[in-house]
């Protein structure tokens, strides 16, 4: 998804469940250009999208910080 796309589920992702959301570079070969932004929780960021570089912050008031 793109970078605003990603900011704005992370924002919705994060003020539903109480819990912060990062914003990460995940490129993928089938990604069009641009879209390599992924929602990650902590517990992806530890497996799914490990080695992956955090760009965002999100908290659950919706501030976004790099």
């Amino acid at each position: 998804m793109t970078e605003q796309k990603a900011i704005y589920t992370a924002r919705k992702i994060a003020r539903v469940t109480g819990e912060c959301r990062y914003i990460v570079w995940s490129p993928e070969p089938c990604d069009e250009h641009g879209q390599h932004y992924q929602v990650a929780s902590d517990f992806d960021c530890d497996t799914f999208f490990s080695g992956a570089k955090v760009l965002f912050y999100v908290s659950p008031d919706g501030r976004v910080e790099n």
